[in-house]
């Protein structure tokens, strides 16, 4: 015989609505194309991991469509363990000393002699950016 743990109706499963996931699924979409502009930008070459964190985002999509495709699953916690990865990899990159980092290679460069004023003023219009781009 089976003696399950009693729970109330409330917590005996999960309850998600459907926008939750649509939410979900826009945030994410959301920080994946920040995330590609900040490459345009030259800024995730900040990041210091292994492995670059659009790499392992794109890794992990690559094997959930092949999944999706051939109906095979066995590979299924890869995908979970590099999106798990690049998104505790994400957050710690934008809570981390990256912005510090950029802002002190822009401050050299707006103190360096060898540097044309307009370009210095084209640095200082960035320094005022990387804060809230963070």
């Amino acid at each position: 015989m089976i003696n399950w743990p009693y729970k109330t109706f409330a917590e005996s499963f999960r309850h998600m609505t459907y926008w939750y996931l649509v939410l979900h699924k826009e945030q994410e979409s959301s920080l994946v194309s920040n995330m590609k502009l900040m490459q345009e930008a030259g800024y995730l070459d900040y990041y210091q991991g292994d492995a670059p964190l659009l790499d392992l985002y794109s890794y992990a999509e690559q094997i959930f469509n092949e999944n999706f495709e051939t109906g095979d699953t066995s590979n299924i916690s890869e995908y979970r363990d590099l999106r798990d990865i690049f998104f505790t990899e994400t957050d710690s990159f934008l809570k981390g000393d990256a912005v510090n980092m950029i802002i002190a290679d822009i401050d050299s460069v707006l103190e360096s002699d060898d540097v044309p004023d307009d370009v210095k003023s084209d640095y200082a219009l960035l320094r005022n950016e990387v804060p809230e781009i963070f």
